[in-house]
């Protein structure tokens, strides 16, 4: 109780718990359509619109949130960390600059001049943009961790695989940010076109980032910084 009371406190928070019931529910429609569970389809359905609706009212704003902090990114020593973060921070704003696009059309805020599809395509191709300057950050953390316990030597090549491995699973950070890129970026290639998936493993996978999204919250010490 105490930990939902800690996430429900903060709106990233809010936000992680109301994500990660979106893709539940999603995940159960997907089930109840493959006849694996039997449920009645509309109340599944109604309640996945209704915590999306809720969702896109906390993100609005999100966009000035994401381009602020780029500012703070001057403050990092290391040169790749600082550009990776800054790529990925301006990805974000330009996937948040796109959603904000389509949630107020779609409240009939804006006119038809903005084109939905136009727009959701954009979006996604920004956040992958995002999550691959993630991704290359996880593996540029990991090899400097290796390098720093002297297991990565310049003349004998890289560390061995598994010599990798027990790192990752020592570097928590590491690990959970590395969980959360790789589950929100199986959702933004399938959103894409790029791979096929069914319906019911881009709902898991939403539920994974979005756990793994969670925890530094509560825990911070699995926040990579």
């Amino acid at each position: 109780m105490e930990t939902l009371v800690r996430l429900n406190g903060q709106r990233a928070g809010r936000d992680k718990l109301f994500r990660t019931a979106q893709f539940a529910l999603k995940l159960v429609n997907s089930l109840n359509k493959a006849h694996l569970i039997g449920l009645d389809p509309n109340v599944a359905s109604n309640l996945e619109k209704t915590v999306s609706e809720f969702r896109k009212l906390l993100r609005l704003g999100t966009f000035f949130d994401s381009l602020y902090s780029i500012r703070g990114v001057g403050n990092i020593a290391d040169p790749t960390v600082k550009t990776l973060t800054t790529v990925s921070r301006f990805a974000l704003a330009g996937f948040l600059f796109n959603d904000h696009l389509i949630i107020l059309r779609n409240k009939g805020v804006l006119g038809p001049w903005v084109d939905l599809k136009t727009c959701a395509s954009s979006s996604y191709r920004w956040w992958l943009v995002a999550l691959i300057a993630g991704i290359v950050r996880d593996w540029y953390e990991l090899n400097k961790a290796l390098k720093a316990k002297k297991r990565y030597d310049r003349h004998k090549g890289p560390a061995k695989l598994d010599e990798a491995v027990e790192e990752l699973t020592r570097r928590k950070d590491i690990l959970n940010d590395f969980v959360k890129n790789v589950g929100d970026m199986t959702m933004a290639l399938s959103a894409l076109g790029y791979i096929e998936l069914p319906s019911w493993v881009a709902a898991f996978a939403g539920i994974v980032s979005s756990v793994a999204g969670a925890i530094p919250i509560i825990d911070p010490t699995y926040k990579l910084s």
